[in-house]
């Protein structure tokens, strides 16, 4: 598929939170800098978090830079060309998929790489999120996964709570993310939730690695404060 539509060979490191997706990226751009191999690197500018690429744990010092732009037709394929660098990493690669609007862009995935191709990039390496907290899966992940792209999939430990907010976490094998409330220790219902929620809006809430078990019990039990998304958090980060 990639050869006949002549588009870059892709490759996307997908998965839950806290999976290694970016650690992959970061250990990527360190092997092409020790090899002076030729890169630029990405990050959407709806993840208002930083602009470095930044495994958790790891030092500011030791982050790699990265451009922040609003979507992938801002970023100038042509100049790298020319100069180049024909190696394209994305982080965030979930975001992408969608407008400063936070709406889904039609074939934003097929219309950028088939560009690419044409133009002279090589490879893309992503890393983000297959599924949504919603657990709806991201658009431009089926993008890719339909076009041919290589699909590494990680997986995390589950962090829920088993035995209350001191207790351990489960640690099961997890391949879903919730989002969670810190101040009420308890996730948000998915159909309160939107495919695209940038990290970093609201200090409340955060990502979670989960198993199937409870990524399924979480929503069923009956629970006192009615977790609705708040839709002024789309303002907030936008």
């Amino acid at each position: 598929m990639a050869e006949r539509l002549n588009i870059p060979k892709v490759t996307v490191y997908a998965g839950p939170m806290a999976a290694g997706k970016t650690n992959r990226l970061h250990s990527l751009i360190g092997g092409f800098q020790a090899t002076h191999h030729p890169y630029e690197a990405f990050k959407p500018s709806h993840d208002i978090r930083d602009s470095v690429i930044q495994p958790r744990g790891l030092s500011e010092n030791d982050a790699h830079e990265c451009a922040v732009v609003r979507s992938l037709a801002e970023i100038d394929a042509a100049r790298l060309v020319r100069i180049g660098r024909l190696t394209i990493v994305l982080d965030e690669f979930h975001m992408f998929g969608y407008n400063e609007k936070h709406d889904p862009i039609p074939d934003a995935y097929f219309n950028t790489m088939l560009q690419w191709g044409r133009l002279g990039i090589a490879e893309v390496y992503a890393a983000g999120l297959d599924i949504a907290a919603s657990g709806n899966t991201f658009p431009i992940f089926n993008e890719a996964h339909r076009l041919g792209a290589e699909i590494v999939m990680l997986t995390a430990s589950c962090a829920f709570p088993v035995n209350g907010e001191k207790g351990p976490t489960c640690r099961q094998v997890a391949r879903n993310s919730q989002i969670w409330s810190q101040k009420q220790r308890m996730p948000y219902r998915p159909p309160s939730l939107p495919d695209l929620l940038p990290e970093g809006g609201d200090l409340d809430m955060s990502y979670i690695p989960v198993c199937d078990k409870h990524n399924v019990e979480a929503y069923s039990k009956e629970v006192s404060v009615d977790y609705i998304y708040r839709a002024d958090i789309s303002a907030q980060v936008a």
